[in-house]
């Protein structure tokens, strides 16, 4: 894990942070902020076969810039960080919750690994995955304190970059929908999924 001496001395290099402010480095992450748009799943009752890209429940982009928007007691969203992140293939990065909106009920890191290589073409906004497990209503608005990022310098640098994998999310903006249909493309084959 990166401490913010060596997060500030990779900034520029292997870390690349869009609007980079030092008073949101911490001891061991950076704060990170809620983008202008979140997504909105439109309602269905269908069953969501995870491998029929049809199934899946469609995405809605929707602006807080024109009004915050109240995210219900067990609601599902999908948001974007206000910062692009780009990475090398010599770090990976985790996002954790802020332990303030932890206590409020509200997870945002549900997926939480940044792949090694991630905005490595551009730097690009991580999607979040946020969760209200309150039993009250939160307000969101666009440039809260969203997250914390933490770094971490791989052992050796990665022969695969994310950007450089055309499948999933790796060429997309956030908030992006789910592509995991995209493992069931070989289903079939005897040697299983990719």
């Amino acid at each position: 894990m990166l401490s913010d001496k060596s997060i500030l001395e990779m900034i520029g290099t292997d870390i690349r942070i869009s609007n980079f402010r030092k008073e949101h480095l911490r001891s061991g992450s950076y704060l990170l902020h809620l983008g202008d748009f979140i997504g909105l799943f439109d309602r269905n009752d269908s069953v969501v076969d995870l491998k029929n890209k049809n199934s899946y429940p469609r995405l809605r982009k929707v602006s807080l810039t024109v009004e915050p928007y109240v995210l219900k007691p067990g609601e599902f969203i999908l948001g974007g960080t206000e910062e692009g992140l780009s990475l090398s293939r010599a770090v990976s990065a985790t996002l954790r919750n802020l332990s303030g909106l932890s206590r409020l009920g509200l997870a945002v890191e549900i997926a939480s690994f940044v792949s090694p290589g991630f905005g490595e073409l551009q730097e690009k906004p991580l999607t979040l995955e946020i969760r209200n497990f309150s039993p009250f209503p939160i307000l969101l608005r666009p440039g809260i304190p969203i997250c914390h990022v933490i770094f971490w310098r791989l052992d050796q640098l990665a022969e695969k970059s994310y950007d450089r994998d055309e499948r999933r999310h790796s060429m997309l903006n956030a908030p992006s929908a789910s592509r995991y249909y995209e493992y069931f493309r070989n289903y079939d084959d005897p040697n299983g999924y990719k």
